[in-house]
Protein backbone atom coordinates (compact mmCIF):
# COMPACT_ATOMS: atom_id res chain seq x y z
CA UNK A 1 0.00 0.00 0.00
CA UNK A 2 1.04 3.44 -0.77
CA UNK A 3 0.13 6.65 0.54
CA UNK A 4 0.09 8.36 -2.74
CA UNK A 5 -0.82 7.80 -6.15
CA UNK A 6 0.63 9.99 -8.64
CA UNK A 7 -1.11 10.05 -12.02
CA UNK A 8 0.43 11.32 -15.59
CA UNK A 9 3.36 9.94 -14.30
CA UNK A 10 5.43 10.76 -17.28
CA UNK A 11 4.27 14.31 -17.29
CA UNK A 12 6.47 17.54 -15.80
CA UNK A 13 4.59 18.36 -12.96
CA UNK A 14 4.24 14.52 -11.76
CA UNK A 15 8.14 14.13 -12.44
CA UNK A 16 8.83 16.88 -9.44
CA UNK A 17 6.09 15.10 -7.26
CA UNK A 18 7.92 11.69 -7.66
CA UNK A 19 11.07 13.61 -7.21
CA UNK A 20 10.39 15.17 -3.85
CA UNK A 21 11.26 13.11 -0.54
CA UNK A 22 7.93 14.03 0.70
CA UNK A 23 5.89 11.99 -1.62
CA UNK A 24 8.20 9.35 -1.29
CA UNK A 25 6.01 6.37 -0.54
CA UNK A 26 4.23 6.39 -3.88
CA UNK A 27 3.10 4.31 -6.72
CA UNK A 28 3.06 6.44 -9.94
CA UNK A 29 0.91 5.17 -13.45
CA UNK A 30 1.42 6.95 -16.64
CA UNK A 31 -1.80 7.22 -18.95
CA UNK A 32 -1.10 3.46 -20.10
CA UNK A 33 -2.23 2.57 -16.81
CA UNK A 34 -4.32 5.08 -15.28
CA UNK A 35 -6.50 6.32 -18.32
CA UNK A 36 -8.90 9.14 -17.00
CA UNK A 37 -11.07 7.28 -19.49
CA UNK A 38 -11.04 4.37 -18.44
CA UNK A 39 -13.59 3.68 -15.63
CA UNK A 40 -12.75 0.12 -15.09
CA UNK A 41 -8.69 0.35 -15.44
CA UNK A 42 -9.06 3.72 -12.83
CA UNK A 43 -11.21 1.08 -10.24
CA UNK A 44 -9.01 -1.70 -10.68
CA UNK A 45 -5.61 0.16 -10.37
CA UNK A 46 -6.97 2.18 -6.98
CA UNK A 47 -8.24 -1.13 -5.19
CA UNK A 48 -4.85 -2.79 -5.95
CA UNK A 49 -2.85 0.44 -4.74
CA UNK A 50 -5.06 1.34 -2.10
CA UNK A 51 -4.01 4.98 -1.71
CA UNK A 52 -5.10 7.60 0.92
CA UNK A 53 -4.78 10.47 -1.99
CA UNK A 54 -4.50 10.65 -5.08
CA UNK A 55 -2.75 13.78 -7.29
CA UNK A 56 -3.99 13.65 -10.30
CA UNK A 57 -1.20 15.15 -12.66
CA UNK A 58 -2.76 13.74 -15.68
CA UNK A 59 -4.89 15.98 -18.25
CA UNK A 60 -5.28 16.95 -21.96
CA UNK A 61 -3.37 19.88 -21.98
CA UNK A 62 -3.02 20.86 -25.72
CA UNK A 63 -4.99 23.98 -26.18
CA UNK A 64 -4.83 24.57 -29.67
CA UNK A 65 -5.85 20.84 -30.52
CA UNK A 66 -8.72 21.33 -28.16
CA UNK A 67 -10.08 23.72 -29.91
CA UNK A 68 -10.01 21.08 -33.07
CA UNK A 69 -11.27 18.16 -30.81
CA UNK A 70 -13.38 19.54 -27.91
CA UNK A 71 -15.21 16.08 -27.25
CA UNK A 72 -11.12 14.05 -27.20
CA UNK A 73 -10.65 17.45 -24.42
CA UNK A 74 -13.92 17.08 -22.71
CA UNK A 75 -13.35 13.40 -21.99
CA UNK A 76 -9.99 13.44 -20.29
CA UNK A 77 -11.20 16.61 -18.45
CA UNK A 78 -14.01 16.59 -18.26
CA UNK A 79 -16.32 13.40 -18.08
CA UNK A 80 -12.56 11.21 -17.13
CA UNK A 81 -12.12 13.63 -13.71
CA UNK A 82 -15.56 13.22 -12.99
CA UNK A 83 -15.38 9.67 -12.64
CA UNK A 84 -11.47 9.74 -10.89
CA UNK A 85 -13.92 11.75 -8.29
CA UNK A 86 -16.83 9.37 -7.43
CA UNK A 87 -14.28 6.43 -7.36
CA UNK A 88 -12.09 8.91 -4.94
CA UNK A 89 -15.31 9.05 -3.04
CA UNK A 90 -16.16 5.55 -3.19
CA UNK A 91 -13.06 4.74 -1.75
CA UNK A 92 -12.81 7.62 1.13
CA UNK A 93 -9.64 8.90 -1.03
CA UNK A 94 -8.67 12.23 -1.25
CA UNK A 95 -8.55 14.04 -4.56
CA UNK A 96 -5.69 16.27 -5.44
CA UNK A 97 -6.56 18.02 -8.84
CA UNK A 98 -4.72 20.54 -11.44
CA UNK A 99 -6.92 23.20 -12.96
CA UNK A 100 -5.93 26.40 -14.86
CA UNK A 101 -6.45 30.04 -14.88
CA UNK A 102 -8.20 29.31 -18.86
CA UNK A 103 -11.79 29.10 -16.56
CA UNK A 104 -11.78 32.42 -16.81
CA UNK A 105 -12.34 35.15 -19.37
CA UNK A 106 -9.23 36.98 -18.83
CA UNK A 107 -9.89 40.73 -19.54
CA UNK A 108 -9.00 42.49 -16.30
CA UNK A 109 -6.84 39.83 -14.58
CA UNK A 110 -6.53 39.32 -10.40
CA UNK A 111 -8.98 36.87 -10.03
CA UNK A 112 -10.13 35.54 -6.75
CA UNK A 113 -11.20 31.61 -6.33
CA UNK A 114 -15.27 32.78 -5.97
CA UNK A 115 -14.82 35.11 -9.28
CA UNK A 116 -17.50 34.38 -11.81
CA UNK A 117 -16.20 31.77 -14.43
CA UNK A 118 -16.19 32.09 -18.57
CA UNK A 119 -13.78 30.22 -20.38
CA UNK A 120 -13.01 31.50 -24.23
CA UNK A 121 -11.69 28.62 -25.36
CA UNK A 122 -12.71 25.00 -25.49
CA UNK A 123 -9.46 24.34 -23.26
CA UNK A 124 -10.56 26.21 -20.56
CA UNK A 125 -14.03 25.00 -20.81
CA UNK A 126 -12.85 21.55 -20.45
CA UNK A 127 -10.75 21.71 -17.14
CA UNK A 128 -13.84 24.19 -15.58
CA UNK A 129 -16.02 21.07 -16.50
CA UNK A 130 -13.41 18.88 -14.28
CA UNK A 131 -13.79 21.29 -11.24
CA UNK A 132 -17.58 20.93 -11.48
CA UNK A 133 -17.73 17.29 -11.30
CA UNK A 134 -15.13 17.22 -8.80
CA UNK A 135 -17.30 19.91 -6.64
CA UNK A 136 -20.61 17.05 -7.46
CA UNK A 137 -19.12 14.22 -6.81
CA UNK A 138 -16.30 13.92 -4.74
CA UNK A 139 -16.44 15.38 -0.65
CA UNK A 140 -12.78 15.72 -0.20
CA UNK A 141 -10.40 17.41 -2.27
CA UNK A 142 -7.85 19.85 -3.55
CA UNK A 143 -8.15 21.68 -6.49
CA UNK A 144 -5.57 24.11 -7.67
CA UNK A 145 -5.26 26.54 -10.11
CA UNK A 146 -2.22 27.28 -12.19
CA UNK A 147 -1.03 29.22 -14.93
CA UNK A 148 2.14 28.95 -17.42
CA UNK A 149 3.42 25.97 -16.20
CA UNK A 150 7.49 25.19 -16.23
CA UNK A 151 9.70 23.01 -15.32
CA UNK A 152 12.21 20.41 -15.57
CA UNK A 153 11.18 16.97 -17.74
CA UNK A 154 8.43 18.08 -20.25
CA UNK A 155 8.27 20.73 -23.00
CA UNK A 156 6.59 23.88 -21.69
CA UNK A 157 7.30 27.72 -22.90
CA UNK A 158 10.70 28.35 -21.16
CA UNK A 159 12.38 25.22 -22.60
CA UNK A 160 10.65 25.85 -25.81
CA UNK A 161 11.92 29.38 -25.86
CA UNK A 162 15.37 28.31 -24.78
CA UNK A 163 16.31 26.25 -27.59
CA UNK A 164 14.38 28.50 -30.73
CA UNK A 165 16.75 31.51 -28.70
CA UNK A 166 20.08 29.32 -29.62
CA UNK A 167 18.42 28.11 -32.67
CA UNK A 168 16.97 31.23 -34.71
CA UNK A 169 18.12 35.14 -35.49
CA UNK A 170 14.68 36.08 -34.82
CA UNK A 171 11.99 35.59 -32.32
CA UNK A 172 7.93 37.18 -32.64
CA UNK A 173 6.69 37.07 -29.36
CA UNK A 174 3.24 38.36 -28.47
CA UNK A 175 2.93 41.17 -26.24
CA UNK A 176 -0.42 41.73 -25.64
CA UNK A 177 -1.45 38.77 -23.09
CA UNK A 178 -0.72 38.41 -19.51
CA UNK A 179 -0.19 36.19 -16.65
CA UNK A 180 1.62 34.91 -14.22
CA UNK A 181 4.43 31.67 -14.42
CA UNK A 182 4.45 29.00 -12.44
CA UNK A 183 7.20 26.45 -11.71
CA UNK A 184 6.39 23.19 -10.75
CA UNK A 185 8.50 23.00 -7.71
CA UNK A 186 6.90 25.59 -6.05
CA UNK A 187 3.57 23.60 -6.96
CA UNK A 188 4.67 20.99 -5.16
CA UNK A 189 6.15 22.84 -2.48
CA UNK A 190 2.09 24.58 -1.81
CA UNK A 191 0.42 20.81 -1.96
CA UNK A 192 3.01 19.97 0.50
CA UNK A 193 1.62 23.24 2.73
CA UNK A 194 -1.78 22.58 2.11
CA UNK A 195 -1.67 19.20 2.73
CA UNK A 196 -0.18 19.76 6.09
CA UNK A 197 -3.20 22.02 6.46
CA UNK A 198 -5.63 19.30 5.73
CA UNK A 199 -6.74 22.10 3.28
CA UNK A 200 -9.88 21.78 1.13
CA UNK A 201 -11.48 23.40 -1.99
CA UNK A 202 -10.20 25.90 -4.48
CA UNK A 203 -6.66 27.48 -4.62
CA UNK A 204 -4.97 29.73 -6.70
CA UNK A 205 -1.08 29.61 -6.92
CA UNK A 206 1.45 31.18 -8.86
CA UNK A 207 4.34 32.95 -8.84
CA UNK A 208 4.56 36.81 -7.96
CA UNK A 209 4.50 39.45 -10.70
CA UNK A 210 2.42 39.22 -13.93
CA UNK A 211 4.37 39.53 -17.59
CA UNK A 212 3.79 39.01 -21.59
CA UNK A 213 5.08 36.14 -23.40
CA UNK A 214 7.10 38.64 -24.54
CA UNK A 215 8.50 39.90 -21.44
CA UNK A 216 8.87 36.31 -20.20
CA UNK A 217 10.93 35.87 -23.02
CA UNK A 218 13.44 38.51 -23.23
CA UNK A 219 13.93 37.52 -19.26
CA UNK A 220 14.84 34.50 -20.63
CA UNK A 221 17.44 35.38 -22.63
CA UNK A 222 18.92 37.89 -20.36
CA UNK A 223 19.70 34.84 -18.20
CA UNK A 224 20.85 32.18 -20.92
CA UNK A 225 23.19 34.96 -22.20
CA UNK A 226 25.27 35.64 -19.11
CA UNK A 227 26.47 32.24 -20.12
CA UNK A 228 26.55 32.01 -23.63
CA UNK A 229 26.44 34.22 -26.27
CA UNK A 230 22.87 34.68 -27.95
CA UNK A 231 22.19 36.14 -31.51
CA UNK A 232 18.54 36.24 -31.65
CA UNK A 233 16.36 39.40 -32.18
CA UNK A 234 13.21 39.03 -29.62
CA UNK A 235 10.38 41.01 -31.89
CA UNK A 236 7.00 41.60 -29.59
CA UNK A 237 4.00 40.68 -31.85
CA UNK A 238 0.17 41.52 -31.28
CA UNK A 239 -1.64 38.19 -30.53
CA UNK A 240 -3.95 39.26 -33.76
CA UNK A 241 -0.78 38.74 -35.94
CA UNK A 242 0.56 35.38 -34.11
CA UNK A 243 -0.43 32.22 -36.66
CA UNK A 244 -2.30 30.65 -33.59
CA UNK A 245 -5.71 31.88 -33.99
CA UNK A 246 -6.93 29.61 -31.25
CA UNK A 247 -9.12 32.28 -28.38
CA UNK A 248 -6.49 32.85 -25.45
CA UNK A 249 -7.24 35.42 -22.32
CA UNK A 250 -5.87 38.83 -22.42
CA UNK A 251 -4.99 38.91 -18.79
CA UNK A 252 -6.53 35.65 -17.01
CA UNK A 253 -3.68 36.22 -13.96
CA UNK A 254 -5.10 35.12 -10.70
CA UNK A 255 -5.30 36.00 -7.18
CA UNK A 256 -2.92 34.21 -4.72
CA UNK A 257 -4.35 35.86 -1.43
CA UNK A 258 -6.06 33.35 -0.25
CA UNK A 259 -3.41 30.61 -0.47
CA UNK A 260 -0.78 33.30 1.09
CA UNK A 261 -3.35 34.22 3.83
CA UNK A 262 -4.25 30.83 4.83
CA UNK A 263 -0.56 28.84 4.96
CA UNK A 264 1.59 32.41 5.75
CA UNK A 265 4.28 31.78 2.80
CA UNK A 266 5.56 34.35 0.96
CA UNK A 267 5.22 33.27 -2.46
CA UNK A 268 8.27 33.96 -4.78
CA UNK A 269 8.70 36.54 -7.77
CA UNK A 270 8.38 34.95 -11.30
CA UNK A 271 12.06 36.49 -12.18
CA UNK A 272 14.11 35.01 -9.00
CA UNK A 273 12.31 31.85 -9.36
CA UNK A 274 13.04 31.38 -13.36
CA UNK A 275 16.65 32.66 -12.74
CA UNK A 276 17.22 30.22 -9.98
CA UNK A 277 16.06 27.24 -12.23
CA UNK A 278 17.44 28.33 -15.63
CA UNK A 279 21.01 28.33 -13.85
CA UNK A 280 20.74 24.81 -11.94
CA UNK A 281 19.54 23.58 -14.82
CA UNK A 282 22.80 25.16 -17.10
Amino acid sequence: MNRYLITGAKGMLAYMFQKNPYFSNHSALSHQDFDLTNYQQMREQLILIKPEIVINCSAYTNVTEAEKHPETAFAVNGEGVGNLAKLCREFKIKLIHFSTDFVFEGKNGNYIETDPVKPVNQYGASKLEGEKQIILNCKDFLILRISWLYGPHGKNFVSTIGKLLREKEELKIVNDQFNKTTFTGDVVDSVITLLKLNSNGIFHFANEGICSRYDFTIEIAKIISENEPLKCNIIPILDSEYQDNTPRPINSSMNTEKFKKITGIKINNWQEVLRNYLLEKN
